[in-house]
């Protein structure tokens, strides 16, 4: 039951109200699940006479409750790592204390933002809504609200096919054959950001196997919706993507591809307990085998041990090798 009125008393969250209702002498004490400038929601079981009474109750009913009765809880004993648990007529009430504990984290979180200078980037993902949508924004799921506006970058990422119009939105069909594709092509778009115009958007890939984000010399930048952009590179998606590619002669390119293959190879490898192969290689790069150990043997910095296992050996930095997403955040 949403409740209109003066909601000012209610100061803490744990507190509870007190409804008068018709022809019943004592008041019925019911738990605040939410409250908001004006508006107070209550959720209660019907057990009695008088919480019968209120779910017969229509809009426009007016009822006289007295407001922010009891304590509330005492956020000060919560801990870093608080756990909620309710039962029964308990659980209304976490609501409201889980949201005092988000705005508390969010506090701590821009507190050391500042102190160290680092930005709060926030990341809402394609979910019900933006599917029914089409796009993401910032009213597309309110689980992170206070996330969301307290981030200085707060991003959308959302399938580019959904973002663009190739598949209509509602689609489940076409959706769910998106959601099983291995490698997605995602849309990374800025929502809202304290340091400059939202709007602007560029492709990533989601290595679904690997459970790894990266991206591509072929990366495709979409400016803001109605903003011209004054740069010819921000207009022009072909002239971004050269803003992605990588300095550097041929095979300085096929080399970092093929650290970039490595890289994906060696984190499912990883997570499977398998080593990286010769063969996985192939497979990952799309070349032959014989390619794959005449490249290890012309870059250097890997060795080919007994089996067709593959490890680094020379002085190879990895984490140098997935570099589009850097540029691509610069480029915003």
């Amino acid at each position: 039951m949403t409740l209109e009125g003066d909601t000012s008393a209610i100061t803490n969250c744990g507190q509870f109200v007190n409804i008068q209702l018709d022809g019943l002498y004592l008041r019925r004490p019911i738990s605040v699940c939410d409250v908001t400038d004006g508006l107070l929601t209550v959720i209660y079981k019907v057990v009695g006479k008088g919480t019968e009474q209120m779910s017969e109750y229509s809009e426009g009913k007016e009822l006289r409750v007295l407001c922010g009765l009891g304590n509330g809880y005492d956020l000060s004993k919560s801990g870093d790592s608080p756990l909620l648990i309710g039962g029964g007529v308990g659980v209304p009430p976490m609501y409201l204390l889980a949201k005092e504990l988000i705005k508390k984290a969010v506090i701590m979180l821009k507190k050391y933002a500042m102190d160290y200078h680092t930005f709060v980037i926030g990341i809402v993902a394609t979910n019900r809504a933006s599917n029914t949508a089409g796009k993401i924004t910032l009213e597309s799921g309110r689980d992170s609200s206070n996330i969301e506006f307290t981030a200085d970058y707060q991003l959308g990422l959302n399938y580019e096919d959904l973002e663009t119009g190739a598949v209509e939105p509602g689609d489940a069909d076409k959706i769910a054959a998106l959601q099983r594709e291995p490698r997605r092509r995602m849309l990374l778009r800025i929502l809202k950001s304290r340091l400059c115009a939202p709007g602007k958007a560029a492709r990533v890939f989601f290595d679904a196997e690997a459970g790894t984000f990266y991206g591509a010399e072929n990366s495709i930048f979409y400016p803001a919706p109605g903003n011209a952009a004054a740069d010819p590179a921000e207009s022009d998606p072909a002239e971004f993507a050269k803003l992605g590619t990588r300095k550097g002669t041929k095979r300085d390119k096929q080399r970092a591809r093929f650290n970039e293959g490595y890289l994906r190879v060696k984190t499912r490898a990883d997570a499977t307990g398998e080593p990286v192969t010769v063969y996985a290689l192939a497979e990952e790069l799309d070349i032959s085998q014989r390619q794959v150990i005449n490249m290890l043997k012309e870059f250097g910095g890997y060795e080919v041990q007994e089996g067709e296992k593959v490890i680094v050996t020379g002085d190879i930095d990895l984490s140098k090798t997935v570099t589009e997403i850097p540029k691509i955040t610069a480029s915003f």
